[in-house]
């Protein structure tokens, strides 16, 4: 068990012990019609690096959802490797020096999968549970 949030548990917050959802719990969608399969390094490069456009020059839209979700605190530290507080910061420094455009940030996973199902060239993450139940989008495979 993760010693944070033994904590947490102990301390009497379990709220926050419990927010942490398992590195499985999230997956990346993207608009039906994109049948890219993605591998971990290309992810990191798309949110850590703000690309632009896919590898094939089309258009790319990338969302994430409010730095507070549990489902964005768990994507960032698993396929990002550091936390939703880094990830904002290097997103503003990127902003700033116009080396990017950050993501478009969603309140919920609901309107990730509304916003990536609307825009063909768009990709985002939500829980396993919200995408296989979702429609419009599909479910990226990743590659290791």
């Amino acid at each position: 068990m993760d010693r944070r949030k033994w904590l947490f548990g102990v301390l009497g917050w379990p709220s926050l012990a419990a927010t942490q959802p398992a590195s499985a719990d999230w997956v990346v969608i993207a608009h039906r019609g994109n049948q890219r399969d993605i591998d971990r390094a290309l992810i990191n490069r798309l949110y850590m690096y703000l690309l632009p456009k896919w590898d094939d020059g089309s258009s790319l839209q990338l969302y994430a959802l409010d730095e507070a979700h549990p489902v964005r605190v768990s994507f960032d530290q698993e396929a990002l490797g550091r936390t939703s507080a880094q990830t904002k910061a290097l997103w503003a420094m990127m902003l700033i020096r116009g080396r990017g455009t950050p993501p478009t940030i969603v309140p919920n996973e609901q309107e990730m999968v509304k916003a990536v199902a609307a825009e063909p060239g768009a990709i985002g993450f939500v829980s396993a549970g919200v995408a296989q139940r979702a429609s419009g989008v599909r479910i990226v495979r990743i590659r290791d």
